[in-house]
């Protein structure tokens, strides 16, 4: 039995470092992809993604809340979209969150 649960502890914890590190790699690309395009310094990017980091675990959690509500998932995920695009304009300026937002919709028209 101490064995069993031993196994099933180390299998939690497995998964919980896995999830985050997916969630990290997916930011870390991101953020990559928005410097190239945004020509962001190393600071900029930095801050980027913590915003970003923060962000995408913030969509993590209304996930897995509203799992099974889809309208009201998204309707949270729509909530915080504008503090972290405002968050996202404060560091990168008026001009390349216009060329962000133009490359945002391009890439939405790809998919």
């Amino acid at each position: 039995m101490k064995k069993l649960f031993i196994l099933f502890v180390g299998l939690i914890l497995t998964y919980s470092v896995n999830a985050q590190s997916k969630t990290e790699n997916v930011v870390k690309q991101r953020t990559e992809e928005l410097t190239k395009v945004l020509q962001l310094t190393e600071t900029e990017k930095n801050q980027l993604y913590d915003i970003l980091l923060e962000k995408e675990l913030k969509i993590v959690a209304i996930r897995k809340e509203y799992k099974s509500d889809p309208a009201a998932r998204k309707a949270e995920i729509k909530k915080i979209n504008p503090v972290y695009n405002r968050k996202i304009k404060d560091i990168i300026g008026k001009e390349r969150m216009a060329k962000y937002n133009v490359y945002k919709k391009s890439k939405r028209k790809k998919n």
